[in-house]
């Protein structure tokens, strides 16, 4: 082999092996840019609930940074799930009251935006808070929501926090199916 030849054959070596640098700075590149897409849409819904001697609410808002596909959302008092408002007011040992606002919405099935708040509960009446108060340790919200990128988060378990998960009990794997939630139904045409 001639010199001229030996010195090609470094300079060969020396190109393949600045092109797989430059490949791995490529793939490291894409990565850190779809990471931080994922970051652009996370969602982060934090529930509120809020106690006054005449007043009871537990709300959800996504405070994060993109929409969030609740999947699961249920209010438990001692592992029984509580459906309808006057069910914890029996629960709480309340005598009946004429004078009583209750209002519940469905959170479950729901696509919060950023910045959306839901009332999920609301009990207001003279002393309802402060009767509900008395079972408010015994109460559970259990939560499970996920962004549009598929990425799913739960509050159940031993976590402070939120735990990631692979996806929602409840949730579907039909793909058809959760692609219906972002478009608009179509009617048949004749």
């Amino acid at each position: 082999m001639s010199r001229n030849d030996q010195y090609q054959y470094m300079l060969s070596i020396a190109a393949l092996v600045m092109s797989a640098l430059a490949m791995i700075f490529a793939f490291m590149e894409l990565r850190s840019s779809d990471r931080q897409y994922e970051a652009n849409v996370w969602p982060y819904v934090d529930l509120d609930i809020i106690v006054s001697s005449d007043n009871f609410e537990i709300a959800a808002s996504n405070k994060g940074m993109g929409p969030a596909l609740i999947h699961e959302f249920r209010l438990l008092h001692d592992g029984e799930v509580v459906r309808v408002p006057s069910d914890l007011l029996e629960r709480a040992g309340f005598s009946e009251n004429t004078d009583l606002s209750l209002s519940s919405s469905t959170v479950t099935s729901t696509v919060m935006s950023t910045g959306e708040r839901l009332t999920a509960l609301r009990i207001q009446g003279a002393g309802t808070g402060t009767a509900i108060s008395t079972i408010l340790q015994e109460l559970e919200i259990e939560l499970c929501y996920c962004s549009i990128n598929g990425a799913c988060w739960t509050n159940l378990g031993e976590q402070q926090f939120r735990a990631e998960v692979a996806q929602c009990g409840s949730q579907s794997d039909n793909v058809e199916e959760r692609l219906q939630l972002f478009s608009p139904d179509q009617e048949d045409s004749p």
